[in-house]
């Protein structure tokens, strides 16, 4: 991309002419666009030559990005490479072309093209996500700046824009909530008591049998330690033996079923059965501990109790001394 060549007059780092005016402060005067040498005195010329060219190079740099200008009527006049890499012209193919070949024909038939404009020029500014055009007729969902720009004078000389393509990006997104409302579905329909934390230990899902059997709201336990369901005695070691299994990734528990023993809202420690389980979400580790909301029979109560008494709970996202669920040695 060639925003000037070839112009007369001093030398980079050579100071104005004493008859050349002085420009505005940058911070008083609004956002322009770069003088061509043509439309300058050859005396002045030199220094903007060169910084038209390095913001050439630097704008073309920015290839995950389209950044291109357009007239005041909305018609491109400057094509990066990343504008042409995102939307497949050249910048021979669309220097000259109105910017409404990027836009959906319903959003052009709509009039959007000039409206954006319009909503710019009257603002300075605006920023938004919606659908564009490729060369090959396909559509990308992007995020869109457009910026007028204006000269010393505050005449409008054209509009800035930068587009991102953001398609892949949102896509992702949109698999991890659906992913989420499919975890949240089967915790409030599954019949057993499942809870659901992070790596450090903090719950981020509930189940409505859990709530039940804990006597405890949903947003009473979101975002808290897990250890606030455990009897105090093993709760407070809780955090030591779940960082020994992120340090050691040493498992002793996961996969089993085990007998233990959980503390309600209440107050009251009552016996568990409880299955670990480990999973990975979107590249983020999380622990699930699920128990029956039906209670263990009189012997087994019996031996969950006596079990308690020894090592206390182990609740999801807690391992043994080397993985955070079992809290003895």
């Amino acid at each position: 991309m060639i925003l000037a060549a070839g112009v007369s007059g001093p030398t980079a780092g050579q100071g104005p002419e004493p008859d050349e005016p002085h420009a505005p402060s940058p911070t008083s005067r609004p956002a322009r666009m770069i003088p061509h040498p043509s439309d300058m005195g050859d005396a002045a010329a030199g220094r903007p030559a060169v910084l038209a060219e390095e913001l050439g190079l630097l704008i073309d740099a920015a290839t995950t990005y389209a950044i291109y200008m357009l007239d005041p009527q909305g018609r491109v006049t400057i094509w990066n490479r990343g504008a042409e890499r995102i939307k497949g012209w050249t910048e021979a193919e669309i220097i000259g072309r109105d910017a409404a070949i990027f836009y959906p024909a319903e959003d052009v038939a709509a009039g959007k093209p000039r409206a954006d404009l319009e909503r710019a020029h009257a603002g300075g500014r605006i920023e938004e996500e919606s659908w564009r055009v490729r060369k090959d007729g396909s559509e990308f969902l992007a995020s869109v700046t457009i910026t007028a720009l204006h000269d010393d004078a505050g005449a409008l000389r054209g509009f800035g824009k930068v587009i991102r393509d953001i398609t892949d990006e949102k896509a992702a997104e949109a698999a991890i909530l659906r992913r989420e409302h499919h975890l949240r579905s089967i915790l409030n329909t599954v019949p057993d008591a499942m809870i659901v934390m992070n790596e450090h230990g903090v719950i981020v899902s509930f189940s409505a049998a859990a709530a039940l059997v804990f006597g405890y709201e949903t947003d009473e336990v979101i975002g808290r330690n897990v250890a606030m369901l455990m009897p105090p005695a093993i709760a407070a070691a809780h955090d030591a033996h779940l960082h020994t299994y992120r340090r050691t990734g040493v498992r002793h528990v996961i996969g089993n079923v085990r007998l233990e023993h959980g503390l309600r809202k209440n107050g009251e420690v009552f016996p568990i059965e409880l299955a670990v389980g480990e999973a990975s979400i979107a590249g983020e580790r999380i622990f699930t501990g699920s128990h029956p909301r039906h209670q263990p029979a009189p012997g087994d109560r019996a031996t969950a109790e006596g079990a308690a008494g020894r090592a206390g709970p182990r609740l999801a996202g807690q391992r043994d001394g080397h993985d955070g669920i079992d809290a003895r040695a």
